[in-house]
Parts: C-alpha cells; structure tokens; sequence
C-alpha cells in the first residue's frame, strides 16, 4: 500500500509484520510532511525496531533472506559481480549492522542510526564490534560505494552489476590504479566482507 492510516500501520506491524520488514524500517525516515505526525510516526517505528523480542532463531530469519538475494538477484558469474546483492558486497554490510541493530538497539540507543556508515560508528563506540570489524566495515563500504557511484556514471544508468571489462574502463574514473589493481582491490574487500558476514551468520 502506497498510503496507509497511522492506525493500520501500528496494527499491521504489531500482529502481522515479517522479520524482514522490522529490518527494513531501520531506514525509515522523515522526509517532509507534518512535523508532529512524523514524530507520532518515527515513534511507532522505533518501538517496533527496537522494542519488540526477537525470535531464538532471527539470525536464520536474516541468513535466509540473504542467501535469496544473492542466489536470485546477483546472479554472479566468473566475469559477473554485484557490488550491491553480490558476494562480500554492501548487502552483507547492511546485514551485518542491521542485525546488532535489532539484538543491541533496545538497551544501547546511539545504535538508532537510519544511515550505514553512522550505524558503523555507532557499534565501534558502543563497544558492540573491535577495531577489525570496524575497519572491515567502513573501508569496505565506502570503497564499494565509491565504485557503485562510478559504474553508474560510466554507464548512465542505475546498476550495481559490474563485468571484467569495466574495471579496465573505470581506472581512470575512480582510482587511477591499474585495472588489474582495482579488480584485486575489489575481490579483497569482498573477500574480507564475506568472511566476517559468515563469522555472524554461520
């Protein structure tokens, strides 16, 4: 539903909400409207982020989401990689963090962030990831942000897909490294990525 009534919402996500859709609302935001309204709702949303109990197996819930989105959207190959849904990519971020979200965000509140990199900042200063993690995290992110941000504008398009060829044609629009320098930069970051996604959800 495009629009919903304030108490529709609240029940819908009170008694019939999945899993997926509480993690979703992490990045639920006020963009315009009534301000007293947005309150009411950010409100709602919070107490239903944060405050509701998890399932004994919520972890499973988000691991099996995860793998969907790769096995049907990413669709990678040898030549082939998503730099959002694929392997190691911002997806596996975004679950990373969501997840300590929605385990630490009822007793630690700084957590409450709608946006990733903040999100990221936020677990490290609470104590919740180390240092590792953390660099991990953030350099992982902002690389591959960086690279999604430059295949869009060499291809004039909104994609996350990127092939063997591409990194050769980005070399000079992002880093100016070699093309085989980028390319192994990629796979090292997705690499790390994965790795720590599967120390969470394995």
């Amino acid at each position: 539903a495009l629009v919903s009534s304030l108490e529709s919402f609240k029940n819908y996500h009170e008694q019939s909400a999945m899993l997926w859709e509480r993690q979703a609302l992490i990045k639920a935001r006020v963009i315009t409207g009534d301000k007293t309204l947005g309150k009411t709702v950010m409100k709602t949303i919070e107490d239903f982020v944060y405050k509701k109990s998890l399932s004994e197996n919520f972890i499973n819930e988000i691991s099996h989401l995860r793998n969907r989105m790769e096995n049907e959207l990413a669709k990678e190959t040898a030549q082939k990689f998503n730099i959002k849904t694929g392997k190691g990519g911002l997806v596996d971020i975004d679950f990373i963090v969501q997840s300590l979200q929605l385990k630490y965000g009822n007793e630690k509140k700084n957590l409450r962030k709608t946006n990733t990199l903040q999100a990221i900042e936020a677990l490290f200063s609470e104590n919740v990831i180390n240092k590792e993690t953390y660099n991990i995290l953030s350099s992982g992110f902002n690389f591959l942000k960086k690279l999604e941000n430059s295949i869009r504008l060499l291809n004039d398009k909104s994609t996350s897909e990127i092939y063997d060829n591409d990194f050769e044609r980005l070399t000079e629009l992002t880093m100016n490294k070699s093309s085989n320098n980028l390319k192994s930069d990629y796979l090292l970051h997705t690499k790390n990525i994965r790795e720590l996604y599967n120390q969470f959800f394995h």
